[in-house]
Order: structure tokens, then C-alpha cells, then sequence
């Protein structure tokens, strides 16, 4: 026995190792690589090529870092894709359309989500049979017998159930009796051999096995079911079983609430509306190759952290857009509305003349004031030795009375400081000449009211005239009337956007000024100027504008007019255009003030947003220097720290959260036990049996639906985000017999870790998508990103760690840095180096530890004032103009128009026009596509207008409002014209220029005979001293040019048009041009000289009998500038003509002989004639006077046929 122990102890010896091996896996995952990689892998050697720099070594470098690469896989991230805010805009509100479909339709049902069925079953008997046999005494002689009757059954005999009912529809109560019969006796049986004795089979113990309540058995003796059936639930049970009313509802609203969470995703957060942020969506796809390490039971993991490149230019960019959007805020509403007024007192005042006015007024108030009394006394000979300039101021300089007599003495050289040059000292001598009119359009608010912000604009509007001078503002103002007066005529209003373009193009000239000169900006952005803004010192104010403009003077080298040498004393001074006084250099003096304010803004927003965040603000001066066009380092880092702080990047919602797949999921549990014990004896007379059994049945069916989820996003923080990707679900291998046997036998079944380790990764790219709330002004991000691999059963396992992601870098720098000093690269093909070093590249791209940059849309639209308000997360909107339409037709059904503005809500922008919301019905929308209002961007909104709104006059035209709401404001009124869709009947011709003052002017001439019988020429006579022809301006600008080059006449003989054209000069006087007797006179010379190419007349043609109707007058400014260089003249203009007799003076005007370009080449011989002859009769000259009729004149040629 010892030694058959023994060798079954050996045999299990020697049998363990075995099984353990086998189980190994089975029992916990394998073991994570060393330092220097797998067992099977070699260790990551130090690159060859840097000890032997050849082509061979640099391959066999190559191959030693793929195979690792491979062994491993990558995981390995795209560079991103961007979407800004103003593409998403359409996006999100198809989007918002359909999820508010979803709510409205009331689309939640009640489903399960798994079901459950159990059952358990439990059954105790215990019977028991007692016997005992009575006999009688035993007798005392002889043999004695007994016989034992067996006992009776202990079983009930019987029994009635009566069941009371009643009907719920009628109530009549029934009564059922149900009688039980009572179970059969048993069967006596004899009794046993007292020596022995057995379990009994029958009688007692065949009766308690039937108290087991067989299926089988029509008389079960347990009744089931006669209970229920008989409770009157009535017609309530006929519904079944539902969910509690308050289940259902919190149910619901937790389906609600998850939709307009992902409405809420959809929208964003209150902080992306803010000033200085935008919502940015960022595309990454990731790219997974599983490596042979890899490729089973393993899933991948990348972590992403995206911080903004803050570089040194950030400042001086992101200062020069602030102060620019701050002009256009603030200068571009009151110049729309100055340029757009039909009030005569400013449209007059918008000229060339006025121009000058201001100009010479500007000029002599800073050379007063600054005492340079030889400079104004030079300006102002100059300038009243000009007729043309003299004459502009002194048309203007009526406004006040003092300032004409002023500009007198100064000119007549006055004692300086003499009381009679006060008006031109005067710190409001060009204010004092706007009309109010013009004032007041500067008094308006120039944006919308938002509540949080501090203020919008530098100082208020009604500020303006001060701050920036009237000069300035003036210039502006016509700068850009001079550019778009074509329009503004033709539409009857300016177009915000336009005028904010082109003052947006000028101040770029203008910063491009003081970046050439930063001196400038250095020596008036001061805080002393922002603190004389402030307190509304405007006269000190004032002395910082002079000085501005005597310092930009020389530096643009204006020289104060000099008189010529050899003029004399009254000479004349010779002026140079004042390019200080000019557009450019009053929006430069725009940029000083706005960037000294929204310098002291924004030191006291950086203090601030330190305070609120518990930091520390940015190391700075009292008076940083971010305002210059190159601002020192200190400057830089300090205003790129407020950016990180002020402006954190923040990672709003990635998608998908979670990438699912539906998994049926069944199980089916049974366990069944059964307990049975049955005892019998007897002894002598008595006899006992007993059976006692028990069985119980536990029985379970559930059906869910199991996520398998092969994708799952997290964030960390603000910045850092990432995702896990998971095999598919997949079934598992077939395994071997042996590993059947062996688990099952020691272990067990697969359990679920032994399935994940079975699962593959499938490789290829995974969307991934973020997105990114981040500064809207920063143009570039920097994307970081680190990969590894998990094991599925135990994820805290990563395949590669840092060490040997190190040393895969450390190969591929050196293979790059050694590669370029190859010494047999010329025993290869071309290009062989190049491709291999290329091929590093390529390896380098798949490692785990990645950085890439990223563009951002950046979003220039935004006032300094407005973005460095701390706290704010709002900013009300804005409304400019339209585009698409000239108005809103009043004959077609819509009509739709392009709203301009900023700061829209993607999908909470409402528009009302002439009292009409623009609305969308949804079905309607999302089943046709078409739309009455559709978000295009933050700054631009298309809406279909319908016929029938509500209008308003103004100027006596009907236009009709518009207003744009958001959750953060409204926008101010904006008027659209209301126009006919009909073509308009052409205007008269007066409205497009000129119109004459007189419809017929009579002039003399006189016939030359030609010594044939009633047939003569027309010749000229002087017309009269006083003969004059006046030529009113009548355009729609209102502005007559100081002179024109020439007039044109325009006439038709015989349906022959020609025209006639005054090449001279004629100055404007009161608004008219006037062509005197001498222009007359060559007037009518031209127009004779035309007509006698008719000849000869007689008096029944003759073309003057009934006058000469002028069918055109055109002008021809001198100023190429002019807008409008040509127009006719309205009406028609006739020529009568009274014949007198022939004086000293008169002659004939004929038409030139043209010159014959053959001229030089020999004449042709006519042999018919044998005459030599010209292509053309020669006429007589215009300047050669016609003797009387005695005098032989050529022959006449013969009559053009029309």
C-alpha cells in the first residue's frame, strides 16, 4: 500500500508543471516588457552610422528602428482640421432644427430596456404511518393465531370549498360549491417477518408520496389558482401593468433633459459668446496599426493637449485690429448718418470749398496758438493772393462775422496779439461753422447698449468734435463722401459697410504712418493725454492736436509758403499741399488718442482679471508700452501671460463621447435540488413508516441589450483631452481540446477577461472631433499628443513606456543628425540618401509622442474696449446695413435681403421687419429646405421679407425698420427703403447735371453771295457786347467745380449729328458757367463752318431761316477727380438767327482742306483729262475773311448724303 502511494505521489509531481504551464494564461495576464523591450525583441542598440557613417549602416539602422516600430504599432494622430464659428453657423442651426423637431413632436415612449423572468419552486411532504395489532391473551394450552389489521389512513376524508363571486357589471353574487372527494383507502398488506423488516411500500407510505403534487394527477390534492381567479379586478386588469404616473414623468423629463443637453453642446456656453472667444471645431483623425505586440487583446490610448501659440507678435498685431475696429465702431455710424442726411445746410457744406475753408482756418489757429507769427502771416498772403482759395474762405468765413476782418489783418501784417486776430485764436472757429445739423449727428451713440460692459468706445460719441478736432472729423467725413458721392446719389442714403471699409482702408495708411514714425505715438500717447480726455480739458486737449500737427508736418517736410524771389513784395507765395491736414493724418491722430485710452483699459483689465482669478497680474510699469508699433519684450511677455490667463483654452464637448454597438445579451440559469428520506420499522405488534421529501426548482431567463463600446473620450482639465479605442465585438476562437480539457477540469469555463484577451483591434483611422472654445484673435495652436497601447483585461498595463519611447527618439535623431555626413553616398544611385533620411521622416511620424501645429480662424472684429472688459460674456448686437436688394419691393410676394451686423446668435436670433417677425415653421423648413431666415455667420443674417409690412416716412420716402434680437440685446433701428419693382421712368435730364437759363438766345449773321442767282454762304457776324449764354449746376451733388476745360454743343442738319466744342476754360461763378460774346463768336464760327459744308443756300434752305436746336450741352470738369465728369443738359436750347448786313469784320468760315498723307509721293496723271488733280477740292481757311460777292470763290463741293 506505501508503495502504490508512492508513485502516485511521484506521477503528480511530475504531472503539476505540466498543467501549470498550461493554465498559465489562463490564470493572469503576461508580464509587461523589460526596459529593453520583449524577450523575443533585441534590445534598442545605439544607432551605427554615428561610429561608421555609411549607407549601410545608416539601412541597417532604418531596419533596426521599423522593426521596433512594428513590433509595437502606432497610434498616431492626423494633423488637425479646423472649422471656425462663422462656417459652423449653418451647421448648428440645421442642427438645432431638427432637435427641436424631436422636442416638440413629444417623441418619448415608454421601453425596457432588459427583462427578467424567475422562478422558484419549493415542495415539503412528511407522512407518517403508526400501526399497532391488538391481540387477544395468549392461550395457556395450545397454538395460538393472531391477525393485524393495518391502520387507517391518515388522510382527510373530504372537503367543501365554497366560493362567493360577483359580477361587476350587474352585481348578482353566485356561490360555487366544490366537494373533494376523499382519497382511496389503502390496501391492507401482511405484515413483515419481524427479523426483517423494510420500508414500506404501500399503505401509509404510498399514500404520503401522493401528496407530491403531480402535473400528471387529475386529482391533485392542492388546488391552485381558484383564489386569483376569483378577485374582481374588473376592467382595470385588462390594461396590464404600467409604470407609476410619477416614474413616467420623471422618466420623460429626463429624455427632455438629455435633449436639450445635446441642444445645449450644440449651442454652447455662455463664456464662447464672449468678447475675445470663439468656438472652434478641430478634426483629428487617429490613425491605428497594431503591431505584432499588439495586435490581440490589446487597445489603444491617445492624449491630446492643445495650448495657443502666444508669439512676440502677438501684441502689436492684435493692438493694431483692437484700435482699428474701435474707429470703425466709433466714426463709421455718425459719418453714414452725416453722409446719408437730405438736410441742404450739411450737404452744402460737403465741397472742395468748404474743404478749404477748414483747412485754411485750421492752419492759421495752430500757427497763432503755437506763436509762430511769420508762418500765419505767410499762410495768409498766400492764401488771399490765391483767387481760388481767398474766395472759398471767404464764402464759408460769413458764418462769423469777426473771422473775415480777422483774416484781413493778419494778412496786412497786425501788431501780433493785436485784439483783431482773436477769431482766428479761437479753440472752436471751425466747430462754430458746422451747422447744428452736423453736430448733432456726432451726438448719437455709435453702437448698441450692452449690458456687463463698461463702455464699447473710447470716450462717448458726443466727444467726438472734441477729441479728435472738427478738422479732423471733417476730413474724414468728406473723404469719404469724395469717394462714394456716385452711390450715395443713386441710392438716397449711405451704406455703413461702405463707409466703414473705406475708413478702414485709410486708417491702415494712417498706423502704416505712425509705424514709420513711432516717435509720434511716443511723445502724445502719454497718460497725460488720457488723463486731459478724461477730465474734458478740451482746450488742453487742443494743444496736444497743434502740437501733433506741427511735428507731422516736418516730418512729412511741409514748408511754410515762401514768396518768390522776383516777385516783389506783393508777390505771390507758393503754397505745398498739407499733408498734416490731410485724411491720413487726422486718423493717425485718431490712432494716438484710441490707443492711449485703450492702453490705460487695458492695464486696468489686466489688474483686474488677476484680482478675480486669485493670480498675480503681469509684471508691467505704470505705463506699459503696449500701444507702440513695436513695444519693448517686457511688454510683450507681459500682455502674452494676460492672454494665458485671461483667455484659458477650454475644451467644451468632444465627440463621440462614447461609440457604441448594440449587443443582444441572453442568459438562462437552472439549478433544481432535491431532498428525499423515507424511514420504516417494526417491531412486534407496532409498526412506523415516514417519508419526507423536499425538492426545490430555481429557474431564471434575462434578455438585456449590452453596450460594447469601442470608443470612449475623457477630458482632463482644461486643455487635455484624449480617447480609448476597443476591438469590435467578435467571436471567440475555437479553441483546442487540450485547453478545453485542462481549464475546464482545474478551472473552469472561459470567463469574460479570458474573452477580451481573445479580441483583435481592428486597425485603420477613427474620427475623432473636439471642440474648443479658445481666443478668437490668436492665429495659431500647438497640439500635443502621446500614445500607447492598453491589455483589455488589465488596462493600468501599458505595452510601451516612456523609457523605450525615448530611446526610439534617440535612434531617430541620430540617424537624422549622422545621416547628412555619409561618406560612400556616391556609390549609390541618385537621390539614394535623400529617400532613406526621407524614409527616417516617415518613421519619426509614427512614433508616440507627437507635436503639431495647428491654424485657427481668427476673428477680427472686435473693439479693444469691447474685448478688455472683464467678466463680460456678452456683447448685445450690432445691425449695419443690407445687402441683395435696393429696398423691400411692395409689388413681389418676398424679398430677401442679406442683414449685416456682428455679434448674432447662431440659434437664438430673432428679426422683425416693418413689424413682421421672420420666422421659420419647422416641418416646412426641414421638409423643403427653404428657409425665411437663415444664419450665414455671426455678422450676416438672409431673410425673406414678406409683402405688406408696416412703413415709415423719412424725408418724405416710405422705408420700413428692422431690428435683430438676441439673448443679449437689440440692435438700434436700421431703415430699408421701400421700392417698386417696376422700372422708374427715366429722370429728366436736368438731374443729371446741368440746365440752361434761357431756352432761345438770339445771335446776328449774314449772307455771302457767290455771284450765282439766289445762292449764297452764311457768314458771322459779332454778336453783341452783352450777348451771354448762362450754364447753371443743377447735379445731384449740389457742388459745381471751380472750373471746366471745355463745353460741348451738340446739333443735327439733315439727320447729320456733329458737335461743336469750346476748348476754353470757364471758371464757376455762383454756381453757373457763362460763355461770354467771344465764346459766342466762336460758337457760332464752329457751327457756321459746319453748315457751309452744306452749300451753296438759298432761302428756302437755308438752315438758320428756323433756328438751330442744340440737342446736348456737356461740360468737362478741369478735376479728373470729379465723380461726375460729363452730363447733359436738360430741355432744349435754340439758336435764332437774324440776318444783317455784311460788315467790316464778317467772313465766311469753311471747312479746312485735310491734309493728304500721300503728300510726298508724285501726283497721278488723269490721261483723260491730262490735268493733275487732288483727291479733294481745297476750301478757304477759317481765319481768311471772304471779300464781297465780286470776289471769285472756289467751287462748292458737293452736298454729303446723309
Amino acid at each position: 500500500m506505501r508503495t502504490r502511494l508512492r508513485k502516485l505521489g511521484h506521477g503528480a509531481a511530475l504531472a503539476l508543471p505540466f498543467a501549470l504551464a498550461a493554465c498559465q494564461t489562463l490564470i493572469k495576464p503576461p508580464e509587461p516588457c523589460g526596459d529593453d523591450g520583449c524577450a523575443s525583441v533585441p534590445p534598442i542598440h545605439e544607432p551605427k552610422i554615428t561610429t561608421n557613417p555609411t549607407m549601410h549602416a545608416l539601412a541597417t539602422d532604418l531596419d533596426h528602428l521599423e522593426k521596433h516600430v512594428d513590433w509595437y504599432g502606432s497610434v498616431v494622430a492626423k494633423a488637425p482640421d479646423v472649422w471656425g464659428q462663422a462656417r459652423l453657423t449653418r451647421y448648428r442651426e440645421e442642427f438645432e432644427m431638427q432637435m427641436s423637431l424631436d422636442n416638440a413632436d413629444n417623441q418619448f415612449k415608454v421601453g425596457l430596456q432588459g427583462s427578467l423572468a424567475r422562478s422558484d419552486q419549493a415542495f415539503f411532504a412528511h407522512a407518517t404511518a403508526l400501526s399497532l395489532a391488538a391481540q387477544p391473551k395468549p392461550p395457556v394450552i395450545g397454538r395460538v393465531e393472531s391477525t393485524k389489521v393495518e391502520a387507517p389512513a391518515l388522510v382527510p376524508t373530504g372537503q367543501t370549498i365554497q366560493v362567493v363571486g360577483t359580477d361587476p357589471t350587474t352585481g348578482v353574487q353566485t356561490t360555487t360549491n366544490t366537494t373533494l372527494a376523499a382519497p382511496t383507502a389503502p390496501t391492507p398488506t401482511p405484515t413483515p417477518a419481524p427479523a426483517a423488516p423494510t420500508a414500506p411500500t404501500g399503505g401509509a407510505a404510498g399514500t404520503a408520496a401522493k401528496l407530491i403534487n403531480d402535473p400528471a394527477d387529475t386529482t391533485p390534492v392542492i388546488k391552485r389558482g381558484l383564489v386569483a381567479n376569483g378577485i374582481g379586478f374588473g376592467a382595470i386588469k385588462d390594461g396590464g401593468i404600467g409604470l407609476e404616473p410619477s416614474l413616467f414623468v420623471a422618466q420623460k423629463k429626463r429624455h427632455l433633459d438629455f435633449l436639450n443637453q445635446i441642444r445645449r453642446e450644440n449651442e454652447g456656453d455662455d463664456t464662447a459668446d464672449g468678447p475675445g472667444y470663439s468656438l472652434n471645431l478641430i478634426r483629428v483623425p487617429v490613425s491605428v496599426l497594431p503591431g505584432k505586440r499588439t495586435d490581440v487583446g490589446h487597445g489603444a490610448e491617445i492624449t491630446m493637449t492643445l495650448t495657443p501659440v502666444l508669439g512676440d507678435d502677438l501684441l502689436p498685431v492684435t493692438f493694431r485690429n483692437l484700435v482699428l475696429n474701435d474707429l470703425l465702431h466709433q466714426l463709421g455710424f455718425p459719418a453714414t448718418q452725416v453722409l446719408g442726411d437730405q438736410d441742404p445746410t450739411v450737404a452744402v457744406l460737403l465741397n472742395a470749398e468748404f474743404q478749404v475753408f477748414v483747412r485754411v482756418v485750421t492752419q492759421l489757429n495752430d500757427d497763432l496758438s503755437c506763436r509762430r507769427w511769420d508762418a500765419a502771416v505767410a499762410h495768409a498772403r498766400a492764401i488771399k493772393g490765391d483767387p481760388k482759395l481767398y474766395g472759398a474762405f471767404k464764402k464759408y468765413a460769413t458764418t462769423d462775422p469777426e473771422l473775415l476782418p480777422a483774416f484781413d489783418a493778419l494778412a496786412a501784417e497786425k501788431t501780433p496779439g493785436a485784439p483783431e486776430l482773436a477769431p482766428l485764436m479761437r479753440p472752436g472757429a471751425v466747430r462754430g461753422a458746422l451747422p447744428t445739423s452736423f453736430q448733432t449727428r456726432f451726438a448719437v451713440p455709435t453702437i448698441g447698449f450692452a449690458a456687463g460692459l463698461d463702455n464699447r468706445t473710447a470716450f462717448p460719441t458726443s466727444q467726438l468734435l472734441d477729441v479728435y478736432g472738427a478738422h479732423a472729423v471733417f476730413e474724414i467725413v468728406f473723404g469719404a463722401q469724395k469717394a462714394f458721392a456716385t452711390s450715395i446719389a443713386r441710392q438716397k442714403y449711405a451704406h455703413l459697410p461702405d463707409i466703414q471699409s473705406y475708413i478702414k482702408e485709410e486708417a491702415g495708411a494712417a498706423y502704416e504712418l505712425l509705424r514709420k514714425n513711432p516717435n509720434l505715438v511716443a511723445h502724445y500717447c502719454t497718460p497725460a493725454l488720457v488723463q486731459a480726455i478724461r477730465s474734458k480739458r478740451v482746450e488742453e486737449v487742443l494743444k496736444y492736436r497743434q502740437a501733433y500737427r506741427t511735428e507731422l508736418a516736418a516730418l512729412t517736410g511741409y514748408n511754410p509758403p515762401t514768396k518768390d524771389k522776383d516777385s516783389g513784395k506783393d508777390g505771390k507765395y507758393r503754397l505745398e499741399e498739407p499733408q498734416h491736414l490731410s485724411v491720413t493724418a487726422a486718423l493717425a491722430w485718431c490712432i494716438i488718442v484710441d490707443s492711449a485710452l485703450l492702453n490705460d483699459r487695458l492695464v486696468r483689465d489686466m489688474r483686474e482679471a488677476a484680482t478675480a482669478k486669485k493670480q498675480s497680474p503681469p509684471p508691467a510699469d505704470h505705463w506699459p508700452q503696449y500701444y507702440l508699433p513695436e513695444p519693448p519684450t517686457e511688454a510683450r511677455c507681459a500682455f502674452n501671460t494676460y492672454v494665458a490667463m485671461r483667455w484659458p483654452i477650454r475644451v467644451f464637448a468632444l465627440d463621440p463621447y462614447t461609440q457604441d454597438q448594440n449587443i443582444a445579451d441572453q442568459f438562462s440559469s437552472r439549478r433544481e435540488m432535491q431532498l428525499a428520506l423515507s424511514i420504516a420499522f417494526t417491531n412486534g405488534f407496532i409498526g412506523v413508516d415516514t417519508l419526507t421529501k423536499y425538492t426545490r426548482r430555481l429557474e431564471a431567463e434575462s434578455e438585456t441589450i449590452a453596450l460594447n463600446r469601442t470608443q470612449v473620450g475623457f477630458g482632463h482639465g482644461e486643455n487635455t483631452f484624449g480617447w480609448r479605442f476597443y476591438p469590435r465585438f467578435q467571436t471567440p476562437d475555437t479553441e483546442s481540446n487540450l485547453t478545453v480539457f485542462t481549464r475546464d477540469l482545474l478551472i473552469g469555463g472561459p470567463n469574460r477577461n479570458a474573452l477580451l484577451r481573445q479580441r483583435r483591434l481592428e486597425p485603420g483611422p477613427r474620427e475623432c472631433v473636439a471642440v474648443v472654445m479658445m481666443p478668437s484673435f490668436v492665429p495659431y495652436a500647438t497640439l500635443d499628443t502621446t500614445s500607447n497601447w492598453f491589455g483589455l483585461a488589465n488596462p493600468k498595463h501599458k505595452v510601451l513606456d516612456h523609457t523605450q519611447a525615448l530611446k526610439l527618439s534617440h535612434t531617430v535623431h541620430a540617424i537624422k543628425n549622422a545621416g547628412c555626413g555619409v561618406k560612400d553616398a556616391n556609390c549609390y544611385r541618385d537621390g539614394e540618401l535623400g529617400r532613406l533620411l526621407r524614409r527616417v521622416e516617415q518613421l519619426e511620424s509614427r512614433l508616440p509622442s507627437q507635436t503639431l501645429n495647428v491654424p485657427v480662424p481668427a476673428i477680427n472684429t472686435l473693439g479693444g474696449f469691447e474685448m478688455f472688459s472683464n467678466g463680460t460674456t456678452d456683447l448685445a448686437p450690432e445691425l449695419y446695413g443690407w445687402y441683395g436688394a435696393p429696398g423691400v419691393s411692395t409689388e413681389d410676394d418676398t424679398t430677401t435681403l442679406f442683414l449685416v451686423g456682428d455679434h448674432f446668435s447662431p440659434l437664438n436670433t430673432k428679426v422683425i421687419v416693418g413689424n413682421r417677425a421672420i420666422t421659420n415653421a419647422p416641418t416646412a423648413a426641414a421638409a423643403t429646405g427653404t428657409y425665411n431666415q437663415k444664419m450665414l455667420s455671426r455678422q450676416v443674417v438672409q431673410v425673406t421679407v414678406p409683402r405688406g409690412t408696416l412703413t415709415v416716412l423719412k424725408d418724405g420716402r416710405p422705408h420700413v425698420t428692422a431690428h435683430i434680437a438676441t439673448p443679449y440685446g437689440v440692435t438700434r433701428e436700421l431703415l430699408i427703403p421701400v421700392v417698386s419693382a417696376k422700372p422708374t421712368a427715366e429722370a429728366p435730364k436736368a438731374a443729371e447735371g446741368y440746365k440752361l437759363d434761357v431756352d432761345a438766345l438770339e445771335l446776328p449773321y449774314c449772307k455771302f453771295g457767290l455771284g450765282m442767282e439766289g445762292k449764297y454762304l452764311l457768314g458771322v457776324v459779332d454778336p453783341p457786347a452783352d450777348a451771354a449764354l448762362k450754364i447753371n449746376w443743377a447735379d445731384a451733388l449740389s457742388v459745381a467745380p471751380q472750373k471746366v476745360s471745355k463745353v460741348t454743343f451738340g446739333f443735327e442738319y439733315n439727320g447729320c449729328p456733329f458737335a461743336v466744342t469750346l476748348d476754353k476754360e470757364i471758371e464757376e461763378k455762383d454756381g453757373a458757367y457763362t460763355i461770354d460774346s467771344a465764346g459766342l463768336k466762336v460758337l457760332v464760327t464752329e457751327l457756321l463752318r459746319s453748315l457751309n459744308q452744306f452749300r451753296p443756300f438759298t432761302d428756302d434752305t437755308n438752315p438758320l431761316t428756323k433756328g438751330v436746336k442744340v440737342t446736348s450741352v456737356k461740360l468737362t470738369p478741369v478735376d479728373p477727380k470729379r465723380a461726375v465728369t460729363r452730363a447733359t443738359v436738360a430741355g432744349e436750347l435754340t439758336l435764332k438767327f437774324a440776318c444783317q448786313i455784311c460788315k467790316d469784320g464778317a467772313h465766311v468760315p469753311v471747312a479746312e482742306p485735310k491734309k493728304d498723307d500721300k503728300k510726298d509721293e508724285p501726283k497721278k496723271e488723269n490721261n483723260k483729262e491730262g490735268k493733275e488733280k487732288d483727291d479733294k477740292p481745297a476750301l478757304a481757311p477759317l481765319s481768311a475773311p471772304v471779300a464781297p460777292p465780286t470776289l471769285p470763290l472756289p467751287a462748292a463741293p458737293p452736298l454729303p448724303r446723309s
